[in-house]
């Protein structure tokens, strides 16, 4: 298995555990941070995509307090996913 399976499957024993990014620093201190952080944050997207997918009524703040409680940027990840032309153009220098 490897490390991001690992990861993941870590983080599907216990719903809790995508929610506590600490527990998951903790459990794999061996592990880069970031890229511990970026796994986690792409199964959030899923998961945020994936409720926007059964409960497209939900609005963006009811998104925010949904499981598994995403942040702002996590819940614009997921509905770019799902509509790119959602996806924020970067700035423009003057």
């Amino acid at each position: 298995m490897d490390f991001k399976a690992r990861v993941l499957a870590w983080l599907a024993e216990d719903e809790d555990r995508i929610v506590e990014e600490s527990e998951l620093l903790e459990a794999f201190q061996e592990a880069d941070p970031a890229l511990l952080k970026e796994i986690r944050r792409e199964r959030v997207v899923e998961m945020v995509a994936q409720n926007i997918k059964e409960m497209p009524h939900l609005k963006f703040h009811d998104l925010k307090n949904y499981y598994p409680f995403p942040t702002s940027a996590e819940v614009k990840a997921a509905q770019a996913k799902l509509d790119p032309s959602l996806t924020p153009e970067p700035a423009k220098r003057h």
